[in-house]
């Protein structure tokens, strides 16, 4: 057999050095591929944003006002109002007297009365008789006198003789207007401040969010990575 020729050394060490730049050559062709495949974008995808808004809100709050409120109440008061008034009738007493009988034991006792007044009736006299010796009685008596006329209303008493006597008179009664105060009530409405409430509608500007799709465009390789 013959022998194996032998490449030069230095053959080899070139072969080697030239590999190493192809396969550095080669990889750094890769990975700028890589950079700009991944770096351009190429997919188009949507994604949901919380978007910011500013929005009017209506809102209520209580506020207090003052009404005037009617109420009843009774009220008492007093009223001048004429009324019929019976009052007595004038007259005149012109005399009085004593006389004693001779006869027997016995006295006449009288009163004069004069009607001064605008109205007839009777007189009603009461006698307080003083009997000599102490004793005292009470006689009645009456008489009609008319307008303007005078009349004696005498009574008697027998059995002793009347030292004294005093008397009293009721004569007849006629009817005037008067006035006279009287205490009435009434309901009278009056009015008070009453504190009341009411829901009042008010505004006010507020931040709040909404969700809204966008979209953008995402690297290959952000899509394979994250979609």
């Amino acid at each position: 057999m013959g022998e194996q020729k032998k490449e030069p050394k230095e053959t080899n060490q070139r072969r080697l050095t030239m590999f190493k730049k192809l396969a550095i050559v080669f990889g750094v062709a890769i990975a700028i591929a890589a950079i700009v495949i991944c770096a351009v974008p190429l997919k188009t995808v949507s994604y949901a944003a919380s978007v910011p808004y500013e929005d009017t809100e209506t809102y209520y709050v209580q506020e207090a006002y003052t009404v005037q409120e009617p109420y009843t109440r009774i009220e008492t008061y007093i009223e001048r109002e004429p009324y019929n008034k019976p009052v007595p009738i004038d007259y005149i007493v012109s005399d009085t007297g004593i006389y004693n009988w001779f006869w027997t034991t016995g006295s006449d006792v009288w009163v004069t009365i004069k009607n001064a007044d605008v109205k007839s009736g009777y007189f009603y006299v009461t006698f307080y008789l003083t009997i000599k010796g102490g004793a005292t009685t009470t006689k009645l008596a009456s008489q009609y006198i008319a307008i303007g006329e005078t009349k004696q209303v005498k009574t008697t008493y027998s059995g002793g003789y009347v030292a004294s006597f005093t008397y009293s008179i009721i004569p007849p009664t006629k009817t005037v207007i008067d006035f006279r105060d009287v205490n009435k009530t009434r309901e009278v409405t009056e009015y008070r401040d009453v504190t009341k409430y009411r829901s009042v509608p008010k505004q006010r500007t507020v931040t709040k969010y909404r969700q809204e799709t966008r979209y953008k465009e995402v690297s290959l390789l952000e899509y394979m990575l994250h979609y």
